[in-house]
């Protein structure tokens, strides 16, 4: 086993480790980065987190968690399909499209 092959492994499983655990991990890091480049402090909350902005732009709160959700939904199949592990998506395929149904009234 080579260093190279081992350092080339750890970057792939912490880039499928941001995969899985997503954008609440993914906001932190940025969070946490341009916090640290601005010099503002570390520990204060903001409303620059990625629903603020969201929010910021109109959409409505239950929207954002929606799409938020299913953001986070969409990394975590594509870091499940990265590592091997064969999924269903049935059920997210059905859960999308009910939501898209009640909410704007669509019947496939």
């Amino acid at each position: 086993i080579s260093m190279n092959s081992i350092h080339s492994d750890l970057n792939l499983n912490i880039f499928y480790f941001c995969l899985l655990v997503g954008i609440p991990v993914i906001d932190i890091i940025y969070t946490f980065f341009r916090r640290l480049i601005s010099h503002s402090a570390l520990f204060e909350g903001d409303k620059r987190h990625v629903h603020h902005l969201l929010l910021g732009h109109g959409i409505e709160h239950k929207n954002v968690v929606f799409i938020l959700y299913i953001l986070h939904s969409l990394l975590a199949i594509i870091g499940l399909i990265l590592i091997g592990i064969n999924i269903d998506i049935s059920k997210f395929n059905w859960m999308v499209i009910h939501y898209l149904e009640e909410k704007f009234s669509i019947h496939p």
